[in-house]
């Protein structure tokens, strides 16, 4: 059998010099320097071209062995568990690489610039985004269906293609809950917009205030009084604001424009 395979590698070799071309697998016209056809077609035998197969050691081993004019060579890497070359550090993984005159490159690289779908490491905020860079509008696209847009002018829309605010939503906006603050008059309206307490009227410390926003707030006391709103950077001022009824909600709605909030109460349910 060994004398059979040197006396067929001599006849290809052979034809190699004469045609320069060479047909492996078929005794047809090759259609190129090296061309395979497959034995078989129905399924009964393994088919393809299986490039050296070598671990990550083994090839850094011959790492004087590579250089300009071996540009084109190609490997299988079974195995990375070793330290990288200056040659080889782009080998991190198992895989197809090919070396390029002075580094092995993957035949697939990491696309370091694409967000995968299994999420990214080694990110920067300085250089790293979801986006575009031309003027076209940004789709966020669920179950095939565009459920939401960023124009290239900045505005987000929820629900709608072409949203005419910063922010703009075609169908309902809730919280997941509201902020039940106990009986507390310290209230968080980072938690949500809407808040409640069972303590009486009187002086409420508040934080999460934000310029634009709208929040409110319904108090439960057991004894009547009236209500005073502090938070650091916000002046207060009150368009209406009687004394609560004990035992009875009190609404106290809050507008923010700036460093001003406004408040009104409704009493009496």
């Amino acid at each position: 059998m060994k004398q059979v395979s040197v006396l067929v590698f001599c006849i290809l070799l052979g034809a190699a010099s004469l045609k320069s071309q060479v047909t492996i697998g078929s005794l047809t016209q090759p259609k190129a320097t090296l061309d395979v056809v497959a034995s078989k077609t129905n399924g009964t035998t393994a088919e393809g071209i299986i490039a050296p197969r070598l671990t990550l050691a083994q090839l850094k081993s011959a790492d004087s062995m590579y250089v300009a004019a071996q540009k084109g060579a190609m490997v299988y890497v079974t195995d990375v568990a070793d330290g990288t070359t200056a040659k080889t550090v782009k080998i991190t993984a198992i895989g197809y690489y090919y070396f390029d005159g002075a580094v092995w490159q993957p035949f697939t690289p990491a696309a370091p610039n694409a967000w995968l779908t299994t999420g990214n490491a080694g990110t920067n905020p300085a250089t790293s985004f979801l986006g575009t860079t031309d003027n076209y509008d940004l789709p966020v696209i669920t179950n095939n269906t565009e459920k939401m847009r960023i124009t290239a002018g900045g505005n987000v829309g929820v629900g709608t293609t072409a949203p005419v605010a910063k922010f703009e939503v075609n169908g309902a906006a809730a919280n997941t809950s509201a902020y039940n603050a106990g009986s507390g008059t310290a209230i968080d309206f980072t938690q949500s917009n809407l808040a409640y307490t069972t303590a009486s009227a009187g002086a409420f410390t508040v934080t999460g205030l934000k310029d634009g926003g709208t929040y409110t707030l319904a108090v439960k006391g057991a004894t009547a009084g009236t209500a005073a709103f502090t938070q650091s950077g916000i002046t207060f001022h009150y368009c209406n604001n009687d004394n609560t009824t004990a035992g009875t909600q009190t609404l106290f709605t809050l507008v923010v424009m700036g460093s001003d909030a406004y408040v009104w109460m409704t009493s009496g349910f």
